[in-house]
């Protein structure tokens, strides 16, 4: 029995040696209970054993319609009805012997197992007997009914309360407890079933009086309703109830009756019936009924127009002239008013409705008498049934539903509006493509034709490879700002944050730009102030991107000989975890007509200037941009003026990386006093502004020959300065020169630093020869002044000679790849031509197979160290390159190879080198275990990084 879905020991503890015959039985056939099924015993006790004429032990899985019990069939329908219901039940059993009889108490105790508790009725033929059957008879038809869950008896002579029929509380109620008093019964009912005090105070007025016998023979019923928390299903709703079983033996009956169901089907039609006057509420001012014969008009639901009159019955039936005048007299035009006495008097709806189904019109009404809002009624006369006795009239305000119907309208008006623009768009976008496409690859098809019948000529093949290799980098900017765009519009551009240096970026912006702005002898400044951070959290590369995106356009727009600033400041913020930076890009070029700023950010708008006929791009550049601020959370405006310039303005959210030196780094070096020598005033200013919290004493000066007397001042005074910071360019004497006068009129010892935003390669001999130590790009950043003077402090501190670093770090640049084995995958026979020369060309060599699954057999089979770094493509087919790193990559648990060979598959750098150039195809790459992600076509300056870092790793 350890199966059963119920505690069997708990019922046969309480009813093993119960007098009361007791058993639980098992539906045969679960779970459909309205056809004819069987049960089985499971339990029974002796009781129900000799009640039934059995042995109770041999009952056990005992089939109730094969038994030889003889009420069996009885029992069975009873114990199939409690199972149907969902319910306990009380009933009648017939015994063998005539006039025993039994009354029958059934409950489900788990699904498909019934329980069945009975009690022998006393029988015979005796008059007394007799008077008790009748009075027996009356509770059984009592109890017969579904809903009563109890049946007692009360004996005011007594003042005892007998339980006849079901349980006092829900479950089986023993022989002991079925008989009390009439206070202990009610009180235990009471403090069980009303939980509200109120409740419970009007229960006891209502069944603990001592003229309740008084109150019976006045009322004939006493009864009370209250309501109580159920199941799931929700509230429960039970009726008590006394009368009169037998006057003259001052006996009643005193029921418990589970109403809750006729309770729910009484609210289920109230709330229906509300639902529906809700419904034609919520549609109509009124429905009313016309009486053809009588004039008279009835209120059905809603109130009459415009509320003018109430709901009061004396109010629901009005005289139809009245009817029509109180409607007229709200139309709110006169000539209108006119018709509508025309449309709606008695003879013209008669005349109407003879021939048409029904009448219905429109008109403007004041919502009330003296109020100026004006709405749309759709008034309405139609027969209510097919004798054509009764005309239901009904008002309408549509006021509502025209103004959304128009705004439908209107709605697909833009929409269709839009979809032709989309089209427009879409046309003007692969004509645009078709044409920037054709451009470069004219140039790159022609060229490398013209260079097949001229390859004999060195002049002639280098000029054309130079223009083939614009034409196709300017290809590859295109296709790359479509690519931008469309994952954009695709919703699923992904930034790559990560830690990094603002000056770092700053830094890569003003080398890539410069040499641009040097073509057309353009000034480019960079300025930085107020930023209180200089290590950010964020995407650096689309940070990058989108500086130089403006940065490109104003030297584009810009003459020759014109100024374009950069100027970074950090702006007030209440966070602690974010400093709001302004990126500001500021030229004096050709700016902008006001009409073209309302479009500036939409794909492939550009503005034709004069002037400016041959600028190259997209028209794509300013709308990737835009999307890019708005991704990073940040906001861009744009401010231009024809003939004057144009002002682009970044503010971004850039989240802060706390740094722990504090000034601490000052006081270790020993750094205490710093002189600024620079012609403008706003680089000064910004220098004074990022070190005022170092502890560093910063004096500034505008000329060569100022910093030169006041070093020598200070020197003499004993408080000389520790470091200089000189500017490359100034009016009077230049960097150079001031440094040479500074060494030689000054004891060693004092730092001297040259403040340049020029490439230091040209002037470092020159600078070293005039006593330099070391240099500072421009704008300045504090993490790069900590920087070169660490770095000048190492190398002092260093044991051998380190003049020729910098010569050894370019030979090592430049040889990074000589003398290295690659493995590579490459499908395509062009790139793998390509790659083979490239590497050849640097010194390398490379062995290339077709496929994933053969780059992996190559590793596997090649001995140990035999190649320093292995290349793939990732769409190749019988194995894909991420298939086949993480194949490379589980060699190193392959058993049947070396110790050596599975620690080489572990580590060696795995590079994939493809044209899937999004963030999500570097984070495929990196999680199918490769080391570096390069994209295509191959720029072997990037690669020669990529390997010299994956190299110096591992």
């Amino acid at each position: 029995m350890s199966d059963l879905p119920f505690d069997l020991q708990s019922y046969k503890y309480v009813y093993e040696k119960n007098p009361s015959a007791f058993c639980i039985v098992k539906a045969a056939v679960p779970p459909d209970y309205t056809d004819e099924g069987d049960f089985t015993f499971v339990w029974a006790n002796a009781a129900f054993g000799t009640a039934s004429g059995q042995n109770a032990p041999f009952l056990g899985g005992m089939s109730l319609l094969q038994s030889s019990i003889p009420f069996a069939k009885d029992l069975v329908c009873e114990c199939r009805n409690v199972l149907r219901l969902g319910q306990s039940r009380t009933f009648l059993l017939h015994g063998k012997e005539q006039g025993l009889r039994f009354s029958g108490q059934g409950f489900s105790v788990a699904k498909g197992f019934v329980a069945v508790s009975l009690a022998p009725l006393a029988g015979g033929n005796e008059p007394d007997q007799v008077k008790k059957n009748e009075l027996r008879d009356e509770i059984l038809r009592q109890a017969c009914l579904e809903a009563n869950e109890f049946i007692a008896v009360i004996d005011f002579a007594t003042k005892l309360v007998t339980l006849e029929y079901g349980s006092w509380y829900g479950i089986p109620t023993p022989e002991s407890e079925r008989v009390s008093t009439r206070e202990k019964i009610l009180a235990n009912i009471s403090k069980m079933y009303v939980n509200d005090g109120e409740k419970r105070k009007d229960f006891k007025s209502t069944f603990f009086i001592e003229d309740l016998e008084e109150r019976l023979d006045r009322e004939g019923t006493v009864y009370m309703v209250f309501d109580f928390a159920g199941d799931k299903s929700g509230p429960v709703r039970k009726q008590f109830r006394i009368t009169w079983l037998d006057r003259a033996e001052r006996k009643a009956l005193f029921i418990k009756t589970d109403i809750s169901k006729s309770y729910q089907l009484e609210q289920k039609l109230v709330e229906d019936d509300m639902l529906l006057k809700r419904t034609a509420l919520g549609n109509v001012d009124f429905i009313a009924l016309l009486d053809p014969k009588t004039e008279n008009v009835t209120l059905k639901v809603g109130d009459w127009i415009a509320g003018q009159y109430t709901e009061a019955d004396e109010k629901k039936i009005v005289s139809y002239p009245e009817f029509l005048k109180s409607g007229a007299d709200l139309v709110v035009d006169e000539v209108e008013r006119n018709r509508f006495y025309d449309m709606f008097s008695i003879i013209s709806i008669k005349r109407q409705l003879m021939t048409e189904s029904e009448i219905l019109q429109f008109f403007n009404l004041y919502s009330s008498k003296g109020s100026d809002d004006i709405r749309k009624k759709q008034i309405r006369f139609v027969w209510l049934d097919e004798k054509k006795q009764k005309i239901l009239v009904s008002q309408t305000d549509v006021t509502k539903s025209i103004l959304e119907e128009k705004k439908r309208n209107e709605q697909l008006k833009e929409a269709l509006e839009a979809a032709k623009q989309a089209s427009r768009v879409k046309s003007e976008f692969f004509s645009k493509m078709s044409h920037d496409i054709r451009t470069p690859m004219n140039a790159v098809i022609g060229f490398s034709t013209l260079l097949l019948k001229n390859a004999d000529n060195p002049d002639y093949v280098r000029d054309r490879a130079m223009k083939i290799l614009a034409s196709g980098n300017h290809l590859l900017d295109l296709i790359n700002d479509v690519l931008d765009m469309s994952k954009i519009e695709a919703g699923s551009m992904i930034l790559n944050v990560r830690e990094f240096k603002l000056a770092g970026t700053v830094s890569i912006i003003d080398s890539i730009m410069r040499t641009e702005m040097e073509k057309k002898k353009q000034n480019f400044n960079i300025y930085v102030s107020d930023v209180k951070h200089e290590k950010f959290v964020a995407d650096e590369n689309r940070l990058e991107q989108v500086l130089i995106n403006l940065i490109s356009n104003a030297q584009k727009y810009t003459d020759e000989g014109g100024k374009i600033t950069l100027r970074i400041k950090g702006l007030p913020t209440k966070s602690a975890l974010y400093e709001n930076i302004s990126f500001e890009v500021e030229d004096n070029g050709r700016g902008m007509s006001k009409s073209y700023m309302e479009k500036i950010f939409t794909p492939f708008s550009r503005e034709v200037l004069s002037g400016y006929e041959d600028v190259k791009g997209t028209g794509l550049g300013l709308a990737i941009t835009r999307n890019l601020v708005d991704i990073m959370g940040g906001t861009i405006n744009v401010d231009s003026k024809i003939g004057k310039g144009t002002k682009f303005t970044v503010i971004l959210p850039l989240k802060i990386v706390k740094d722990e030196s504090g000034t601490e780094f000052w006081g270790d070096h020993n750094f205490k006093r710093m002189l600024v020598v620079d012609d403008e005033r706003e680089v000064l200013e910004n220098i004074v502004d990022e070190m005022k919290d170092t502890g560093v004493s910063i004096q500034c000066v505008n000329r060569g020959e100022k910093a030169i007397e006041k070093l020598c001042v200070a020197h003499e005074a004993g408080f000389g300065f520790d470091m200089v910071l000189l500017d490359l360019l100034m009016p009077d004497i230049d960097g150079l020169e001031t440094a040479r006068r500074i060494r030689a009129a000054l004891p060693p010892g004092i730092l001297i630093f040259l403040f340049t935003s020029y490439d230091f390669s040209q002037i470092e001999k020159d600078a070293r020869a005039a006593g330099v130590d070391g240099f500072i790009p421009k704008p300045f950043f504090m993490t790069a002044l900590k920087a070169a003077i660490t770095k000048i402090e190492e190398e002092r501190n260093a044991k051998g000679p380190s003049a020729d670093k910098g010569a050894k770090d370019e030979q090592k640049e430049e040889s990074v790849l000589s003398g290295l084995n690659f493995l590579a995958a490459e499908d395509n026979k062009i790139n793998s031509e390509l790659l083979a020369e490239i590497l050849s060309v640097n010194g390398a060599k490379v062995k290339i197979t077709e496929n994933g699954k053969e780059l992996v057999e190559a590793f596997k089979s090649s001995a140990p160290g035999s190649y320093d770094m292995i290349l793939t493509d990732i769409q190749m087919p019988v194995m894909n390159g991420y298939d086949a790193a993480r194949a490379i990559r589980n060699l190193g648990d392959d058993v049947t190879l070396s110790d050596e060979k599975r620690r080489e598959a572990r580590n060696i750098p795995l590079v994939a080198m493809t044209a899937n150039a999004f963030n999500e195809d570097v984070q495929n790459a990196l999680r199918a275990g490769m080391n570096a992600h390069t994209a295509k076509p191959l720029s072997i300056e990037n690669f020669k990084k990529v390997t010299k870092k994956l190299l110096k790793k591992h």
